[in-house]
């Protein structure tokens, strides 16, 4: 039997690993593996863009109104920020990968189910299997965003940290913008379930590429910080229990105003990601083959560059580590989100369409820089052990309390005005006014973590003090 050495695991962290971790790291760089998980969160996000480009068919096949539309999406965010927290508790027992795994498959049969809810020929019993299917959509796609980011930081090289989860989350408006287009594509040739079709497929086949990711992706980070990260390994191993990190996360104040500032965030951008076709459609008083495409260049444009700014920026400010990086993280978020609020608020006074769509193209910009320094302020303020749970819950809350509701709230204030295009352009300078309230709450986030950072330089300074006395 081959005995192996602590010096021979200071050296190949991997030696004792299964055969097929092993061939996972040869074959999944940091790099690698940053462009598979990037890949398949654009894949859970051109759902997101399918769902959104092929309402108006699915509206007209089975004769549903605004509010009806609305609770497409809302039973998705109920599977999704449901099974998030869950996601991480499983992970603290089973390996995040595994859990991934059967999170994709599951994803890849409701993708599919979707489209069959189409032999139903419009009966009203096919729309409540399409609001079942894409609960379990969600319920699939949890298992992943929850656990993807935590892997993200354990490949990430520390100067490149913001810079790696900005390019995680340019996946977003990509996948988005890709679902818009090629679903406006697929409907001038085939009918609504076919993109859904397709999305399975996609998802079959990163399946299969993610079963070689090695199960430990923290070796990557020990083979590049061995001395700093002797302590943090032996804390993720740490088993930690639901109650104890929820109470652990409600008593951070830094986590509680950032967190307050996302689900104000995501309540307008679940809202507006899930109808802006139909909104540039209504108002604009353009095709909806157009608006679409049109909302997808939108999205992929400014998701694009607005989440690399915005990391970016973070790492040109000082980074995003420790509070102090949290700090520059939430007022980097306030700051975008203003201009944000602003132009996109312009936008919708706006006769002229070109004009208009200027306005928006730089609201929907800045918005997009926000991503990725939001992102960060989440992983810094919190124990390394309890990364899962902060993933988990944070997806809870910004879903039970932003874009879960959201979606339902537009189309009953849509309905509510008396339908239309006024009423929809009422419903969305409501939208934009609720981006007030991300503001001010990031901003709190800001001034606590800098507090709270001042406060730690002054005690290491005493400590150096003491060293040198």
């Amino acid at each position: 039997m081959t005995v192996t050495t602590e010096d021979q695991l200071t050296q190949d962290p991997w030696a004792n690993d299964p055969w097929i971790d092993r061939l996972g790291h040869k074959i999944y760089s940091p790099t690698r593996l940053l462009i598979l998980l990037t890949t398949i969160n654009a894949i859970t996000y051109f759902d997101v863009g399918v769902m959104s480009a092929v309402l108006p068919e699915v509206a007209k096949f089975f004769n549903i109104n605004h509010t009806q539309q609305g609770t497409i999406a809302s039973s998705y965010n109920v599977g999704f920020m449901i099974c998030c927290p869950v996601a991480a508790a499983i992970a603290a027992h089973v390996r995040p990968k595994y859990v991934i795994i059967v999170g994709l498959a599951l994803l890849a049969v409701a993708m599919g189910a979707c489209g069959l809810c189409s032999f139903s020929q419009g009966k009203m019993w096919g729309f409540y299997l399409l609001i079942a299917c894409r609960a379990i959509t969600g319920i699939g796609e949890s298992a992943f965003v929850s656990l993807a980011q935590p892997v993200i930081d354990d490949i990430a090289p520390t100067k490149h940290r913001s810079l790696y989860l900005s390019i995680y989350y340019m996946a977003i408006p990509v996948g988005v913008s890709l679902g818009f287009a090629t679903s406006a594509a697929m409907l001038r040739y085939f009918s609504w379930p076919y993109p859904f079709f397709l999305e399975a497929a996609l998802v079959v086949l990163f399946l299969l590429l993610y079963c070689f990711v090695p199960s430990h992706t923290d070796h990557y980070r020990s083979q590049k910080e061995n001395s700093e990260n002797a302590t943090l390994l032996n804390k993720t191993q740490q088993k930690v229990n639901v109650f104890t990190a929820v109470s652990e996360l409600s008593q951070n104040p830094v986590y509680m105003f950032a967190l307050l500032g996302y689900i104000f965030f995501e309540f307008v951008v679940g809202a507006f990601s899930f109808w802006g076709p139909s909104i540039v459609h209504y108002t604009q008083r353009i095709s909806l083959q157009t608006a679409n495409l049109a909302f997808a260049g939108l999205m992929l444009f400014n998701g694009l560059l607005g989440a690399f700014a915005g990391g970016f920026v973070l790492d040109r400010m000082g980074g995003s580590h420790g509070m102090r990086g949290a700090s520059r993280a939430s007022f980097l978020c306030s700051f975008v989100l203003v201009i944000c609020l602003l132009l996109g608020t312009s936008a919708f006074f706006m006769n002229n369409v070109i004009v208009f769509f200027i306005f928006l193209t730089l609201s929907l910009f800045f918005g997009m820089c926000a991503t990725s320094p939001n992102s960060t302020i989440f992983l810094s303020v919190v124990d390394r052990s309890i990364c899962n749970f902060s993933i988990g819950f944070q997806i809870l809350m910004i879903h039970l309390c932003g874009d879960f509701p959201s979606p339902v709230l537009f189309g009953i204030l849509t309905d509510g005005f008396g339908g239309g295009a006024n009423a929809m352009k009422k419903s969305v300078l409501f939208l934009w006014s609720v981006l007030t309230l991300s503001i001010i709450f990031y901003f709190f986030a800001g001034l606590t973590a800098r507090s709270k950072a001042n406060v730690e330089d002054k005690l290491k300074s005493c400590k150096q003090q003491d060293v040198q006395v």
